[in-house]
C-alpha cells in the first residue's frame, strides 16, 4: 500500500501549509518534508516573507487613506442626486400642485359667495318719476324671489274733480 503523503514538492500542499489548512496528519508529513527538502524550505521562506511585507504594505496604505473623506467622496459619485435640468422646468413642476390648489380654492370661494354671504338688498325694478293724484294710503311691497317691487295705493274720489294719477 502506497502513502498518500508519498508525493514530494506539492505547491498546493505547501499553500495549504502555509495558511494552516492541512489536517494534523498532513501538517506533521510536511514539516517533517520541509526539514529534509530545501527546494520547499526556500519556497516556504519566501512565499512567507512576501505574505508578511504585503500585509505590511497593505496596513501602511490603509493607516495612510482618511476613510471618512473616501466615503464622502464615494457617496457624491454614486448616490443619484435631482437636479433640475433648468429651471423652467423647475416652475412646471411646481405648477402642478398650484393649478389644482389654486382651482379648489376658487371652487370653494364660488360656493361660500354663493350660499353664505347675504344676498343684496333687492333693488326695484323701476324707478316712478313722478306721481300725481290724491291718495289716501300707499304700501309697497318688495318680493324677494323675483325682486319685483309693487305699489298699492288707494285713490281718494273726489265728487267734483276726476282723479288723476300718473306712474312713470
Amino acid at each position: 500500500m502506497s502513502d498518500p503523503f508519498s508525493k514530494s514538492c506539492d505547491d498546493v500542499r505547501l499553500n495549504l501549509y502555509l495558511d494552516g489548512e492541512l489536517g494534523e496528519n498532513e501538517s506533521e508529513w510536511m514539516n517533517a518534508h520541509l526539514k529534509d527538502c530545501t527546494v520547499c524550505r526556500k519556497k516556504a521562506a519566501t512565499t512567507v516573507a512576501f505574505t508578511r511585507a504585503f500585509r505590511r504594505r497593505v496596513q501602511d496604505a490603509a493607516d495612510s487613506i482618511d476613510f471618512v473623506a473616501l466615503e464622502k467622496e464615494v457617496i457624491k459619485k454614486t448616490l443619484p442626486r435631482y437636479v433640475p435640468p433648468n429651471a423652467f422646468m423647475g416652475f412646471w413642476e411646481a405648477m402642478k400642485y398650484i393649478i389644482p390648489a389654486t382651482l379648489l380654492a376658487g371652487f370653494l370661494l364660488f360656493y361660500i359667495y354663493t350660499h353664505y354671504i347675504d344676498n343684496p338688498a333687492p333693488v326695484p325694478s323701476a324707478i316712478i318719476e313722478s306721481f300725481s293724484g290724491s291718495v289716501s294710503s300707499v304700501m309697497i311691497f318688495e318680493t324677494p324671489g323675483t325682486r319685483e317691487t309693487i305699489f298699492w295705493f288707494t285713490e281718494k274720489m273726489d265728487t267734483d274733480m276726476e282723479s288723476e294719477h300718473d306712474a312713470l
